[in-house]
């Protein structure tokens, strides 16, 4: 089974993300609040897949794909985000991210995603 990490300060997305893809497609899936957690988790599991917030804190982002591209270099990576923060979205790019959802997505979207990188 692929493992997907989750990393949100919204439990919602959380919660969504974990339910329609453990219970749709079959996936473990992980969930943090934050960068820290988040890196934490990777340290500690092999990853598949990780989905990503922008915007968050102690560590936004572009910060958390920094430090996890340190862990699990070769591990997809795919940006979440409700906000329009170019410069960041930009870095993000740079980091090689393997895709973009714009929040608020639909669940098609989020399997078409899933099922284009982690097959």
């Amino acid at each position: 089974m692929k493992t997907i990490l989750v990393v949100d300060d919204e439990p919602g997305y959380q919660a969504l993300i974990r339910f329609e893809l453990s219970d749709g497609i079959n996936y473990s899936v992980l969930s943090a609040g934050n960068g820290p957690d988040a890196l934490k988790l990777v340290k500690e599991n092999h990853v598949d897949l990780i989905f990503t917030d922008m915007k968050m804190s102690p560590m936004d982002g572009v910060e958390t794909i920094e430090e996890i591209k340190k862990i699990q270099p070769e591990t997809p990576i795919v940006i979440m985000t409700g906000y329009e923060m170019e410069d960041r979205m930009q870095k993000a790019l740079d980091l090689k991210v393997k895709g973009c959802l714009y929040k608020p997505f639909g669940i098609d979207q989020l399997r078409d995603v899933v099922q284009r990188i982690a097959v």
